[in-house]
């Protein structure tokens, strides 16, 4: 596995500095770019001869990597020294916020790399997706799919957790992507900055305050996709806004990778475009020219794959998520996710003494501020208790839009714009799949995303700006356009919040707002990571380090944990099986702590035939209907039911234990 990555990260080093960039920002952001690239496209490649595999990356890297090396040596430039500025004493709260940011990043990563998986879309169909390439030796369509989402998403970020998987040889890896991609977001968001002309302190500031956002750090601990597909996007934006003809091919280069990521990239197309002729002009055809090249040979192939399937390169109609279109039905979904902003992730256990602590801060920063000279303004004490306050008046804000939602009539449930239930209420849960910014979404990100449009309004017209914090808006009403309002729809805004972020470094020019926002950032931060209800530190339940696997599972997940205690005890030391399962089930404990279980899904019509003749003799039955007793009694099969699943195995396969059996129904050979 060491071999691998440090090939990986050689190759991708050599290259980037042959690309000779001027700033070490864009050079880090290089090497990112390349080394994803790198593992598309061997993957891709390794596909055609069934290779992927850790044998065949590391074939690939090595000659890579003798390339690149071979290129770089004519030139052998080195990227500039990081620079470190002295005046960090000038900068107290860019100096608090790196040393609580790279605790938590400590911290995200121990839980990213010791624990396993437990994200109900990770369990249900990102790491199936991922195990079954690594285990038939390429990508492609998985037969009998327990769900479509395994075969028709794009499939970049899996590729990376497949790559982690054949290399590592288990699954405590599959988390990196995320928690990387987390990194370079930072990065980006940095450099986007000061390409902005915000000074480094400013633009530290809106980087390190974007790593406290509840959503950013709860995603980084999982095997999802959304930071991945955020980090491409503000990577072809930091690129494009650079204006450096050397990095446009990697500003293409991120649009192509973002595309093969996730359906969303294509919502931040127009943005990108826009941006594109705004800031380069005629060159803009240039970095589209890249980006077509680069979606061909880096994003493309899960378009093609469906096209080759189902006749469509996007996924399939999903009925129950795809909107109908109508201008009441987008006004309410819009309406409806800027009121999800309304997010205090974390806070429902401690709510009273938080509040009463933050106007404790609000009252004792007044006062010390009020003995000092020059003492604040009542102009500073507000920007102060803005953010600090932001618990206290976000249920007010809530309860005011929910009244206002109420008198105008917005329709919050219809059908045809609705998938899952919409309720009025501030979500407290720390929880990936629900969270959005934490207070600091309405105190700090949707006011600075608006702020250079209302500048431009005053006369101060910087048109990057105004495009940057207008993407947000505009994602979102492109989202309620194609998608009906549901729980999980926040994970998407991901995306236009890292293309306005770099805005964030306005505040920093305000100390006062600054300071609240520091505070409010750090503690929401804390408390996503306290109470997260996924990888759990415990304070509520045992700490996820300390559970079982089987424990784990039953986190996010509808099988309780004495099934999953009892599927595990029922499949040791079963090496192959056939499984028969339905679309919420997490599929992807079936293979085992150690990946070293193959599992063959098998078609729910006639699975038994399928299955001797593919020679199995164990198959497991989710939440499927299941077969009948009348087989029990003319088959060879033996049927063991194991909470609502169903085992069933033939011949002479080794006997279950008998802890793993709830109900045993047997037939004789």
């Amino acid at each position: 596995m060491a071999a691998g990555l440090l090939l990986l990260a050689l190759s991708s080093c050599a290259i980037a500095f042959s690309l000779r960039l001027r700033s070490l920002t864009s050079t880090v952001v290089a090497v990112y770019l390349l080394a994803f690239a790198q593992i598309v496209g061997l993957s891709e490649l390794l596909s055609l001869g069934r290779a992927v595999g850790e044998s065949g990356y590391l074939i690939g890297e090595l000659a890579v990597t003798a390339i690149a090396v071979l290129v770089w040596s004519r030139t052998r430039y080195l990227p500039p020294r990081p620079h470190f500025p002295r005046g960090i004493r000038e900068h107290p709260l860019v100096a608090l916020l790196l040393v609580v940011v790279t605790a938590a990043v400590a911290y995200q990563a121990f839980i990213a790399l010791a624990t396993p998986p437990t994200n109900w879309d990770s369990l249900t169909y990102h790491l199936p997706r991922a195990a079954q390439w690594v285990q038939h030796g390429g990508l492609g369509y998985v037969d009998a799919a327990p769900t479509q989402r395994i075969n028709v998403f794009p499939p970049n970020a899996e590729i990376a957790i497949a790559y982690t998987l054949a290399l590592a040889r288990g699954d405590w890896l599959v988390a990196a992507p995320q928690l990387l991609a987390e990194l370079i977001l930072l990065v980006t968001i940095f450099g986007t900055a000061r390409r902005l002309g915000f000074a480094r302190s400013s633009a530290a500031f809106a980087a390190l305050l974007f790593a406290t956002f509840s959503n950013i750090a709860l995603e980084s601990v999982t095997s999802q996709n959304d930071l991945v597909v955020a980090s491409f996007v503000a990577a072809a934006a930091m690129f494009i806004i650079g204006r450096e003809p050397r990095e446009q091919a990697l500003a293409g280069l991120a649009i192509g990778l973002a595309l093969g990521t996730k359906l969303t990239a294509v919502f931040a197309l127009a943005p990108i475009a826009v941006l594109a002729v705004l800031v380069l002009r005629r060159r803009a055809l240039l970095t589209a020219g890249w980006s077509l090249a680069a979606f061909a040979a880096f994003g493309a192939f899960g378009y093609v794959a469906n096209l080759e399937r189902t006749g469509n390169p996007f996924a399939p109609h999903q009925e129950r998520f795809e909107a109908h279109p109508s201008l009441g039905g987008t006004i309410s979904t819009t309406l409806r996710v800027f009121y999800r902003f309304f997010d205090l992730p974390g806070f429902a256990t401690v709510y009273l003494v938080m509040v009463v602590g933050l106007v404790a801060v609000l009252v004792t920063a007044m006062i010390l501020q009020g003995s000092r000279r020059p003492a604040w303004r009542v102009k500073d004490a507000l920007l102060f208790a803005l953010p600090v306050l932001s618990p206290l008046w976000i249920p007010l804000v809530a309860l005011a839009a929910r009244n206002l939602f109420s008198a105008v009539h917005v329709p919050v449930n219809a059908a045809h714009s609705t998938a899952t239930r919409f309720r009025y209420g501030v979500n407290g849960m720390a929880d990936e799949d629900i969270s959005y910014f934490g207070p600091l979404g309405p105190a700090l990100l949707l006011p600075f995303a608006a702020l250079p449009a209302v500048n431009w309004l005053r006369g101060r017209r910087d048109g990057v700006q105004v495009l940057l914090g207008a993407t947000l808006f505009l994602f979102i009403v492109e989202l309620a356009v194609v998608y009906k309002y549901n729980a999980w729809i926040g994970r998407f805004v991901t995306l236009p919040s890292a293309l306005c972020a770099p805005l964030l470094a306005v505040a920093y020019k305000r100390r006062a707002l600054a300071g609240g926002a520091v505070i409010i950032g750090v503690l929401s931060l804390a408390l996503a990571h306290a109470f997260n209800v996924n990888k759990p530190a415990g304070l509520e339940a045992a700490p996820i380090w300390s559970l079982p696997r089987s424990a784990t599972v039953s986190i996010s997940s509808f099988v309780g944990p004495r099934m999953a205690s009892s599927v595990s005890d029922a499949l040791q030391g079963r090496g192959r099986i056939g499984a028969v399962m339905g679309p919420e089930d997490p599929s992807y404990m079936l293979y085992g702590s150690d990946f070293r279980r193959t599992v063959v899904y098998l078609p729910r019509r006639d699975p038994f035939a399928e299955a001797e003749r593919r020679g199995l003799t164990t198959i497991l039955f989710g939440d499927v209907p299941k077969p009948s007793s009348r087989l029990a009694s003319t088959s060879r099969w033996h049927f063991v039911r194991l909470g609502y699943w169903l085992l069933a195995t033939k011949g002479s396969t080794p006997p279950l234990r008998e802890t793993a059996t709830a109900s045993v129904s047997t037939a004789s050979p």
